[in-house]
């Protein structure tokens, strides 16, 4: 106690001098005013780089967006793709039922081929939105993994978005009852099916006895309510129809989004595009495979 007294004298002397010393007080005044204003850019300038980084991860998003224009009557890139994906899926599990004729293999090999011919054989799918820092820090990893692929050993790197709360311009007049995004997940449910079901028993990451599979099914079970407001975002989704080259499909999952998963490790944009290169790969006690779980079957 002697010591904190003798510590804080000094100070005590200080703030009883400046009471008592009537021309101190108004330099402290006009000092402190100062000091604010001289602050103000550097404050002003924090806050505009905090804006510019969402701005970015909103523009890279944009980048890589499925527009949702023409959602109202069944047109556009974001209806158009979940359509082909509810039919791929289909044409997959066709192809890999034992039980199929040669006859319905051929078919559903070139109803698999056109869909890799319009969106490619290996991608990820997201669901992001603005204001959701999750979806920042998602968008930074991918950013980063864009940019330094081949050291993270990831080949054909490619991203397709829905922002779901995307500004719908001259169609706005159209969604005053319903959004956007509510139109469109009207008409293409089957989509959203398919992605819970592989998210709860069919992806390398549901398999994993290394996540909180609690937390996986409660995410996933926001991708069939009846509130689709409440759907979880970010949603990831690797969607893999790449093939060896004997033209096996690397996928060995029974769905073609091989990968669902809402958040990924780490702290920094780098660790987050390592796990996110991990379920590329399927590396990792994550995203590699691990068919002896129950998860897988259940």
């Amino acid at each position: 106690m002697k010591f904190l007294q003798i510590i804080a004298s000094p100070f005590i002397k200080l703030w009883t001098w400046i009471k008592e010393t009537a021309w101190v007080q108004p330099l402290l005044i006009v000092g402190c005013i100062f000091a604010v204003i001289f602050s103000i850019p550097y404050i002003v300038r924090g806050i505009q780089n905090i804006s510019t980084d969402e701005e970015n991860n909103m523009q890279y998003y944009e980048d890589h967006s499925l527009s949702m224009m023409g959602a109202y009557h069944r047109e556009g890139d974001a209806y158009n793709f979940l359509t082909a994906y509810q039919d791929v899926q289909n044409s997959f599990e066709t192809y890999k039922n034992t039980e199929s004729s040669e006859e319905e293999k051929t078919t559903a090999k070139t109803e698999i081929d056109e869909f890799v011919d319009t969106y490619g054989d290996k991608f990820f799918f997201t669901l992001s939105k603005d204001d959701c820092e999750a979806c920042d820090q998602m968008g930074e990893a991918f950013e980063y993994l864009q940019n330094n692929a081949s050291d993270l050993n990831v080949e054909g790197f490619d991203l397709k978005t829905i922002i779901v709360d995307q500004d719908m311009g001259d169609e706005s007049d159209r969604y005053e009852e319903i959004s956007a995004f509510e139109s469109l997940y009207n008409s293409t449910s089957g989509a959203f099916d398919e992605f819970y079901l592989a998210g709860l028993r069919g992806s390398y990451y549901s398999a994993s006895s290394s996540i909180d599979y609690d937390t996986l099914k409660t995410n996933c079970n926001t991708l069939v309510a009846s509130d689709v407001s409440s759907m979880q975002v970010p949603l990831v989704v690797l969607i893999d129809l790449s093939t060896n080259e004997s033209g096996e499909f690397n996928n060995l999952s029974p769905y073609v989004a091989s990968q669902v998963f809402f958040s990924v490790d780490g702290d920094t944009a780098s660790n987050r595009a390592l796990q996110l290169a991990d379920a590329w790969n399927y590396n990792g006690k994550i995203f590699g495979y691990n068919q002896s779980n129950n998860n897988y079957t259940a």
